[in-house]
């Protein structure tokens, strides 16, 4: 509620004067229930005998009673002779509070001093500057000047010589003495303040040059300036962004609101609303409004109404202010303007409310909205400008709870279904390009088959010329991503054709930074329409890369069933390099799943498709898993030379990454025989090459120095290994290589124990089991190792 309010100022006057809800009542001659509509704001404009008999009964000034009429008629007249009233319950806010005080403390003796206060309507702008105006007021003897500039409200804006005639009158200017252009009015006004020491509060500003006009010119006196825009023109300004509350601080003023009883007798409860409210603080004080005298059920109840998206405006609306309509001025401002940026934001903003995730890209709000890049982003930092979006990264975008769901109603109500779908199916499409375009820029590409992938898939990412780029791009929008193709899974015969081709262009995601879990998902849910797809390049793609997802997760057993079934569409198609990848890959997973000879059959089969064809490649994977079979069966020569066959072609003609990859794989397969230093050699030749990589294999080099801490483990080396293992954890920390992580806290922990640091090893097993069971991810082991410890 902003201050001045009917509600918020009987309460307070009320509470001054110690009375009770009845006592007042019976002293002013009205019915409780009037009370009580009144202070909860279900009645907000009183009649002139109900003010009168309040003014006496509450013994109220006459500066307290024209202040009470002005909230009660709904006056748009300024105030300027001092500050509104503070509001009792305020709460929170100290960091700002302080920077605040500080600032105006700065102002005494010195230059003049500006803070704007920014943020989105209903974060509180006003009730912070009054409060802060009002713990310094002392320090501003000659007076403290308040002005409402109307820069987002009903009514138009006070044009600068309007206000400097309001300012000019409150400083005892006669009327006739007042100029009537603005620069000469301008310079009245920093006459009258020579001298002097003045606070002026400017509130709800629309732009700096309503402002600039308006500033004193005088050493000692400041200005504190809100507004829903923001104000980049203003010189030497000190600028604070205000966000929403902290959860704690949102329940403290619920609290204030309706009463410590009564949030501390429901605090799951209370959390809800205050989280349905997006802790924007005009929203928990409609909804603490509607709660007074009520009890534990009616705050339960009320919880559960913020829970219906569908309503939840609706119910954050009271007789004096409403939500929707407090986060409507700034939109409607922006379809208002006769600048063609504010308009075109105006129309983005209900789009953007229809994107999907926690935040949203520049590329896809650009596709969403059918604007090139660089127009999209001014129409996006508009709407940033005036704080209906934020920026939490650079070309990322973020939409407060409530103002989304203003955005949605409107995109409801004004956009066609045909508009909506349009902006949707430009959206897969965005997504679908920056996938296949990942699979362009890989430097060994996969063979799909007749008609895959189409060129016009990839083009609209053309100006993308970095592979891992877009797989950072891909990366942060993998949940987005997701969400995106179940929703598709879900649509039109069109949209579950989207589905299809953006999960067959998944792999390089997928695979390179091992996002098995969100891979897998997506599989999984276009698996469900598998029957529906006719096309059997898709089928052999989707079941391969099910195979993949799933054997990566370390769950080969069905991993086994999808290669297999994968390796029929792959044979109908005549695609060599998906046929031999299979067969090498079903290779290691029967070895897992403790079937080494038909493993060793199949490798075999692929290595004689792979010399039959000219597939280099498939023949050196080939050669792998005859050497890790072999070893496991105990023939270490022939180990030997399938790793050689395996590696040699790399170490003359082939890619580092690659060369890398498969010496790790192959000093694992050495470590697991007891060939420890053979493997230790290879091993740190694999991390060498990492370390040379560009700084974006640090995820692999992770791995990498976490096998390596393996094989010291193996040569009783623990403190290596420790090494090995400490260097490895920030890097798949801050790759979310979860999977990785908890592998390297097992190890870790388990040369903590070799070392005799038992304490240290529960530790990281600790750790290890906590992200394992948040991934739904087997956990035995790490249980029997803090069982035994």
């Amino acid at each position: 509620m902003e201050p001045g309010a009917v509600a918020d100022l009987l309460r307070r006057f009320r509470a001054r004067s110690a009375l009770t809800q009845e006592a007042l009542a019976e002293r002013a001659g009205l019915s409780v229930e009037a009370i009580r509509m009144l202070e909860t704001g279900r009645r907000r404009r009183p009649r002139q005998p109900t003010i009168t008999r309040l003014a006496a009964a509450l013994s109220l000034s006459p500066a307290e009673v024209e202040a009470f009429q002005q909230a009660a008629t709904g006056s748009a007249r300024a105030t300027t002779t001092d500050l509104p009233f503070d509001l009792e319950d305020f709460t929170g806010r100290s960091a700002q509070v302080e920077q605040l005080t500080k600032v105006l403390d700065e102002a005494v003796g010195r230059a003049v001093t500006l803070s704007a206060i920014g943020g989105m309507g209903g974060v509180g702008k006003t009730v912070l500057a009054v409060h802060a105006a009002r713990l310094m007021a002392d320090r501003f003897p000659d007076g403290r000047l308040y002005l409402n500039l109307r820069g987002n409200g009903g009514q138009a804006p006070l044009t600068p010589l309007e206000a400097l005639t309001v300012l000019l009158q409150a400083l005892d200017v006669p009327a006739g003495d007042i100029p009537g252009d603005l620069d000469r009015a301008s310079a009245r006004y920093r006459t009258a303040l020579a001298g002097k020491r003045v606070l002026v509060l400017l509130d709800d500003a629309a732009d700096s040059a309503q402002v600039i006009p308006l500033i004193p010119g005088t050493a000692g006196c400041s200005a504190l300036i809100t507004s829903r825009n923001r104000l980049t023109n203003l010189s030497g300004a000190r600028h604070l962004l205000l966000e929403v509350l902290s959860e704690q601080e949102s329940l403290q003023l619920l609290a204030e609101i309706v009463g410590a009883d009564l949030v501390n007798a429901e605090p799951a409860a209370a959390t809800d609303l205050v989280r349905r409210c997006g802790c924007l603080p005009l929203a928990i004080r409609v909804a603490g409004g509607q709660l007074a005298g009520g009890s534990a059920a009616d705050l339960a109840t009320l919880a559960a109404r913020l829970g219906d998206d569908q309503a939840r405006l609706d119910v954050l609306t009271s007789p004096d202010v409403s939500v929707r309509s407090t986060i409507a001025v700034s939109i409607d401002a922006l379809a208002k303007s006769k600048r063609a940026t504010d308009q075109a934001a105006a129309t983005a903003l209900p789009l953007c409310s229809l994107l999907d995730g926690d935040s949203f890209s520049l590329r896809v709000a650009a596709s969403a909205l059918n604007l090139p890049l660089d127009e999209a982003e001014d129409v996006l930092e508009k709407l940033v400008d005036v704080h209906l979006l934020e920026t939490p990264a650079l070309h990322r975008y973020r939409l407060h709870d409530l103002v989304a769901e203003v955005g949605r109603e409107r995109a409801y109500a004004t956009l066609t279904e045909a508009d909506r779908r349009s902006a949707w199916e430009r959206v897969l499409a965005c997504y679908q390009a920056m996938l296949w375009r990942s699979e362009e820029l890989t430097p060994v590409l996969r063979e799909y088959g007749p008609g895959w992938p189409d060129p016009s898939w990839a083009e609209p990412a053309a100006d993308q010329t970095d592979l891992q780029t877009v797989l950072d791009w891909l990366d942060v929008e993998r949940f987005a991503l997701l969400a995106a193709v179940r929703k598709a899974v879900a649509g039109s015969p069109v949209e579950r054709l989207a589905a299809v081709r953006l999960v067959a262009g998944m792999g390089q995601l997928g695979s390179a930074r091992r996002r098995w879990t969100e891979w897998q998902s997506a599989l999984q849910a276009v698996h469900e329409i598998f029957d529906e797809i006719t096309d059997p390049v898709p089928k052999a793609l989707i079941l391969a890369d099910l195979s993949n997802a799933s054997s990566g997760y370390g769950d080969y057993l069905p991993a086994v069933g999808y290669r297999e079934r994968a390796l029929k569409y792959a044979e109908a198609i005549g695609n060599y390099q998906l046929q031999g990848s299979l067969l090498v890959n079903l290779s290691y997973t029967l070895q897992r799943v403790g079937r080494p000879k038909d493993g060793l059959a199949r490798a075999e089969q692929a290595l004689e498709l792979a010399k039959a064809h000219a597939q280099p490649g498939v023949e050196s994977a080939a050669y792998l898993m005859i050497g890790s079979l072999a070893g496991e069966t105990g023939d270490f020569t022939l180990q030997t030379e399938a790793f050689v066959l395996a590696a040699q072609p790399l170490r003359t003609n082939g890619l580092p990454e690659h060369l890398a990859y498969r010496l790790r794989f192959i000093a694992e397969s050495l470590r697991e025989c007891g060939r420890h230093e053979e493997a230790l050699e290879l091993i740190q030749e694999c991390v060498d090459l990492y370390r040379q990589l560009p700084d974006r294999a640090d995820g692999r080099l992770a791995e990498a120095l976490s096998d390596l801490g393996a094989v010291y483990q193996a040569l009783d080396r623990h403190e290596d290994a420790v090494t090995c293992f400490q260097e490895s954890l920030p890097l798949v920390v801050e790759y979310e290589i979860w999977d990785q992580e908890v592998l390297a806290r097992t190890r870790l922990g388990e040369s903590h124990t070799a070392a005799g640091r038992a304490a240290e090893a529960r530790t990281e097993w600790k750790l290890a089991l906590s992200l394992c069971e948040g991934h739904d991810a087997p956990s035995d082991e790490l249980r029997a190792l803090l069982g035994a410890s």
